[in-house]
This record gives C-alpha cells, structure tokens and sequence, in this order.
C-alpha cells in the first residue's frame, strides 16, 4: 500500500524505510508507516510506504484483505429485508468506465518534445550522437538503456505537458494492472516501449 507523506501524522511513523522500485528504473528509499484505512476496497491496520508525490493519495496493491475493483462491496454486504432507492439504483449495473481520451497524434508528440525545456539537454545530444543514452528514431526521442543480460530497452522521454496526462490513463484507465493482467515489468521485459518521466 503506500500513502501521500502529507497525510500521515509523524507519530504513524514507524522509522523504516522501504525500497520501491519506479517505473524508470529508479530506486527510492520510502518511509513506512502504520496505518488504519477505510475505503470501499479495503478496511483495517495496515502498513504502508509513504511517497512526497504519489499519482493519488493512497493506492492499495495486491494485499491480504483487498476487494476486488469491480466489485468493491463483494464482502461487505450483509443481508437485510428491504433495499433503498440509492442500493437499487447500484444494483442495476456497472457504471461505463471513463477514460481520458487521446487527442493528439505522433506529430504533436515529436513537436512538444522538441519544445520542451526539460528534454533539451537530452534531444540535444541524440541529435549529435554524442551520448549513446539517447537516440532519435522517426523524429521521436527515446532514451536507451541496457540490462545486465545485454538486453537493449528504449523509452520514449515524455515531454512534461504529457506526463500527468499518460499516468493518469496508465492508472486510472482500461490500461490499469487490476484490470490488464499482464504487469508493468512483463510489458517492459517483452521489449515494448515504456514512458519515461
């Protein structure tokens, strides 16, 4: 699980520190805290990192206890002799899942990454060839990086106007883990594109 820092008291601290591994390939050393949550997908003590920036500001994994995401009240239910208006109204159906919508094509990306100030340095060097790190491919900038088996991965450098935008697809979206049961690390081992931040 882990917990906007923000929002958890120092006293919830318990003065460890977790490694969490990012989407780039970065490691971070995390603060853990104990904590009670309450939501709809789980409820009870738990312990969980504590990140200064995270996506959103609590975000459970696949821990003991979780629900499922499409059926969050699948064990808190319990039996009664007459149903509301509002418990009627849930139990006709899913509500249609919302998704961002992609409104720009792979031109606006090659133009807002050749604009943006945060990628200079990098667009910069792929383009004299000096630093084998960073390569452009039919106008996109990509930054190249190689495994221990010798295994070559390019990711695509989002420029910073797209950032949000793509992360709040990947976790909120139809792309998510909990619905899409193939994991991150799968999708980056299989050689696909990952976005880099």
């Amino acid at each position: 699980m882990l917990h906007r820092r923000s929002l958890v008291p120092d006293d919830k601290l318990t003065g460890q520190e977790e490694r969490c591994i990012l989407i780039d390939g970065t490691i971070r050393r995390t603060p853990v805290a104990e904590i009670f949550v309450e939501t709809p997908f789980y409820s009870g003590p738990t312990t969980a990192v504590c990140m200064k920036n995270p996506l959103y500001d609590l975000i459970i994994g696949n821990i003991q206890g979780a629900r499922d995401a499409t059926n969050p009240q699948q064990t808190l239910q319990s039996t009664q002799a007459v149903q509301t208006r509002s418990q009627t109204q849930t139990s006709r159906g899913l509500t249609p899942l919302v998704t961002p919508t992609i409104d720009f094509g792979s031109e606006d990306i090659v133009k807002l990454q050749e604009e943006d100030e945060s990628l200079r340095r990098a667009m910069e060097a792929a383009k004299q060839k000096d630093n084998p790190q960073f390569q452009l491919q039919r106008g996109f900038l990509y930054r190249v990086k190689t495994n221990r088996r010798g295994q070559e991965r390019k990711q695509l450098a989002l420029p910073e106007k797209l950032r949000q935008r793509v992360m709040t697809l990947a976790h909120a979206g139809v792309m998510r883990e909990s619905i899409v049961p193939m994991s991150v690390s799968q999708k980056v081992s299989g050689g696909q594109v990952c976005l880099v931040m």
